[in-house]
């Protein structure tokens, strides 16, 4: 392939998936401003404090820490504004990531092994079709399913010699990392391998200028993308994010699940693409599947990956060795991180696991030598092959516009609990307007947080200044830390804390349902 005809080729795909970022943020601009509630409204919360520059930490766990970094928050953004600030912008952005990484991993591998390209097209089709929801999904265990995936070829890619890729692949492995804090220790393994080759590509007189200038771009993209977790970690008190996960995860004396624990729900999520019973994570306990024969073939599937390696190596192919390798270490140090959960494994956990698994299943048929060789490469000489892949393409993306389609039809019906969201926030707006309040302190009763996060969106987009009880600020992020000079308290509450509130004397604002608005003026 020519110069010429590579740059040309290149420069279709990214006005491809410039078209495509148009419809997908064309499609949420038909959405209504709905209000959101529980996570939902966090996520679009978090955003707009991103939108603003505000935001430095990434999404909040229920352990009362937060994720590494806030990256993903930021490339939401653009879709974000560009669709009229509706949350149905989040899905849209959610899917351009997604789209972007399935696209950048089978162009790399259409150009060193286009079978294996075939094979994973059709097996990342059959993944998106069983797992729709989260292709478009802003949540943070669904962000980062595809990263990850595409982050494994990139890799391999640049341990075979091609320089070029070392800046999108530190950027895809920022993307998991900050997304969600299990793929760390995975990112970390696929980061060692392409980190000492790019240096021992400077280190050679002979291609020092083939791998410098990528070099030097990778360290930019990662000045730029860890700038706000490390400028956090300096600056926060007492204790910086970093610091509070490193406490949780490394001061323990004990693995937190045991062996065959952990064994039965990572090889539910490694052979998923093919287990009947595969749902998208939705913060659900995880609970074994009674399919008999995952954790076998999840074995089978590392001891292929192995033999794969080794076999690619007698034929001295270094990228079918570097993919091979980089999978086998990449399920591994994932099956060492579900042993490190603390407490019961959820299901969004250990979801991400299932896009590895998508692209493992086919690296081990092709690297086990299942697909006759011949065959193979009469059928990558031709045109079937980048056909059936552009075919598998385009039925992604039609099933990412469908998901963002189906958000923005969904955003004229909202809940009942978005409804009462939004009702809530009004109340307490209008209290606020009438006794000029300058700053709320909102207190929130754990029964109905979902409601009072939809509230307190809401009151952010209105543009009121609201701050939370410090119990809360892991979930909020301490732009909402109360500073003394509220005024005005208002409780968002259940049946029974509205009871009590009620027994003191606290004023009923609102009634909504079960949910019910209690407010009180502070001494000026």
């Amino acid at each position: 392939m020519t110069a010429v005809s590579l740059q040309l080729r290149r420069g279709v795909a990214w006005g491809a998936m410039a078209c495509v970022a148009v419809a997908l943020t064309a499609t949420a601009r038909g959405a209504a401003a709905a209000p959101a509630t529980s996570d939902t409204a966090v996520i679009e919360l978090y955003t707009r404090l991103a939108s603003e520059g505000r935001l430095l930490l990434g999404a909040y766990s229920r352990f009362q820490w937060h994720h590494p970094g806030p990256l993903y928050f930021y490339l939401l953004v653009p879709f974000y504004r560009l669709s009229g600030e509706t949350t149905v912008g989040l899905h849209a952005g959610a899917a351009a990531l997604a789209l972007a990484s399935l696209g950048t991993m089978l162009a790399v591998l259409h150009r060193r092994r286009p079978w294996l390209a075939l094979l994973a097209a059709v097996s990342a089709t059959v993944l998106v079709w069983r797992a729709a929801e989260a292709l478009a999904s802003p949540w943070n265990p669904h962000v980062a399913l595809w990263p990850i995936v595409a982050l494994v070829v990139l890799a391999a890619d640049v341990l075979a010699g091609e320089p070029t890729h070392l800046p999108v692949a530190a950027l895809l492995a920022s993307v998991a990392a900050q997304a969600h804090v299990a793929l760390v220790p995975v990112v970390g393994v696929l980061s060692v391998g392409p980190a000492l080759r790019a240096l021992a590509g400077v280190g050679t007189p002979t291609e020092r200028v083939r791998w410098r200038r990528p070099l030097a771009f990778t360290l930019v993209v990662l000045a730029i993308v860890w700038c706000l977790p490390v400028y956090e970690q300096l600056t926060a008190l007492p204790s910086g994010n970093m610091t509070v996960l490193w406490r949780f995860f490394a001061h323990r004396t004990a693995e937190a699940q045991p062996l065959p624990v952990a064994v039965s729900a990572w090889s539910d999520m490694v052979v998923g693409l093919v287990r009947p019973n595969l749902y998208v994570a939705h913060g659900w306990p995880f609970i074994e599947s009674p399919i008999p024969w995952a954790e076998w073939l999840s074995l089978a599937v590392l001891a292929s990956l192995g033999a794969g390696a080794v076999r690619a190596w007698l034929r001295r192919d270094a990228f079918a060795v570097a993919l091979q390798a980089l999978l086998l270490t990449a399920l591994s140090m994932a099956l060492w991180a579900v042993t490190r959960i603390d407490d019961r494994i959820f299901d969004h956990d250990v979801f991400w696991l299932v896009g590895l698994g998508a692209l493992a299943l086919p690296a081990a048929l092709d690297g086990l030598g299942v697909m006759n060789r011949s065959l193979a490469a009469s059928v990558g000489r031709g045109r079937a092959v980048p056909w059936i892949v552009a075919v598998c393409i385009v039925l992604t993306v039609g099933v990412a516009l469908t998901q963002v389609r189906l958000a923005a039809r969904q955003s004229y019906a909202p809940s009942a609990d978005a409804t009462a969201a939004r009702a809530v926030a009004a109340d307490i707006a209008a209290y606020a307007a009438r006794v000029r309040s300058g700053r709320l302190l909102l207190r929130i009763d754990q029964d109905v947080w979902g409601i009072a996060a939809g509230a307190i969106l809401d009151l952010h987009r209105r543009g009121a200044r609201v701050a939370v009880e410090d119990d809360w600020l892991v979930m909020f992020a301490p732009e909402f830390r109360a500073s003394g000079n509220e005024d005005t308290e208002v409780s968002v509450a259940a049946v029974a804390r509205h009871a009590r509130l009620s027994a003191a004397g606290v004023p009923t604002l609102a009634e909504h349902g079960d949910v019910f608005v209690h407010a009180l003026q502070r001494a000026r």
